[in-house]
């Protein structure tokens, strides 16, 4: 696996070298920390850009791969997010989106041929490493394989999203505003699963749409306009929205109003566009 990063500016570098720094010392279940995606790609963007008067950012996050001891940590939700948290507590220019898995889990999904792994393994650089374990091999899949596997997550995923959103409209009528909110959530949240399936194979055990969200980014850019973010209402309507998985079931002081929640369906209306759209190229792809 690649270790140079050189390539990327010198910020980057600087904040790449500091996340091993803050993080190995106060994590000994870390085995390795591999960078993904756009930077390891030398890919990534950071642009901004309006269109229709409505501002657009195209920024992209550092893609993390935290590789642990054990399959049980990365179900641990309080080691987990006690890493999270140290990563946001760095305040880096660029947001740090990590994923944790247990090398034992990391290295079956290699062997059984997920192409989400081998491109980590492929093109990501290894950022840290104790060296106790090593990666698996992948297994090679066809073309075909691969085109009749995201065919099926996308077909599964994207009726529960459409199925989701109809349960949506249906609380909207009946004036239910919190369950129309977590409705449009899980709608929101089964897209983004269709584009991870579809473009890696692979979903994240997350609920959190802000981290879908940037993980839909790293596979294609166009993701973003689903939910702009120039304005403080926009921040804060996509924050209901993202808090509705837990707060509008079990919150008494979760508030949403219709204005909001016509606002987010037009949002998640555009992200079922985009996501029927570019996942159809990228199945069309696979035997292009």
């Amino acid at each position: 696996m690649k270790t140079d990063y050189s390539f990327l500016p010198e910020h980057k570098q600087r904040e790449l070298k500091g996340i091993v720094t803050v993080l190995i010392p106060r994590f000994a279940e870390i085995e390795m920390i591999i960078l993904f995606g756009s930077h390891a790609r030398n890919t990534w963007v950071e642009d901004y850009y309006t269109e229709k008067g409505t501002q657009y950012s195209y920024i992209s996050d550092y893609d993390l791969l935290i590789v642990l001891s054990k399959n049980a940590h990365a179900n641990s939700h309080t080691l987990t997010q006690a890493i999270s948290q140290r990563l946001r507590d760095m305040q880096l220019r660029v947001p740090a989106q990590p994923i944790y898995h247990g090398i034992d889990f990391v290295n079956h999904e290699l062997s059984e041929g997920s192409y989400f792994f081998g491109d980590i393994k492929k093109e990501g650089i290894l950022l840290f490493t104790t060296s106790r374990y090593q990666l698996a091999e992948k297994r090679d899949m066809s073309a075909l394989e691969l085109q009749a596997k995201a065919q099926r997550s996308f077909d599964r995923w994207f009726e529960s999203a459409d199925g989701f959103y109809r349960g949506f409209k249906g609380f909207m009528d009946a004036e239910d505003y919190n369950l129309a909110a977590f409705m449009l959530h899980q709608s929101a949240e089964r897209y983004y699963g269709a584009i991870q399936l579809v473009f890696t194979a692979y979903k994240p055990k997350t609920h959190n749409l802000e981290e879908l969200g940037s993980l839909a980014k790293a596979c294609d850019m166009r993701f973003s306009k689903a939910f702009p973010m120039a304005t403080k209402q926009e921040q804060d309507r996509f924050d209901l929205l993202k808090r509705a998985y837990v707060d509008a079931r079990y919150n008494d002081e979760y508030a949403i109003t219709k204005a909001d929640l016509d606002y987010l369906s037009e949002r998640v209306q555009l992200l079922r566009k985009l996501t029927e759209e570019i996942c159809k190229e990228r199945i069309e792809g696979f035997v292009g």
